[in-house]
């Protein structure tokens, strides 16, 4: 299976710290992230995750973040400085 490429061609940063360390350093700057999804539907219907190798991988390592069309200039730009300083030493 083929990594997702976003609109602009560019692959997507992985988080191979995790999210818990991820979201540790977006939160030291004052922006609250999230996970994607807040439980995979795998583990709700109790399949393992070895069934559902690229979810598992995908919940541990995917961020949500607060970027919407009404964000400010500036607030986005802070949001997207965070990020790359939190996500600097991943893949």
């Amino acid at each position: 299976m083929k990594d997702a490429v976003t609109s602009s061609g560019t692959r997507p940063k992985s988080l191979t710290d995790g999210f818990e360390c991820a979201g540790f350093k977006m939160n030291a700057t004052g922006i609250t992230v999230r996970r994607g999804v807040n439980e995979l539907l795998n583990r709700l219907f109790g399949r393992s995750d070895i069934e559902f190798p690229c979810a598992a991988r995908h919940y541990e390592e995917a961020v949500s973040m607060p970027v919407y069309p009404a964000l400010t200039e500036s607030a986005l730009s802070h949001c997207l400085t965070a990020a790359r300083s939190a996500f600097a030493g991943g893949s």
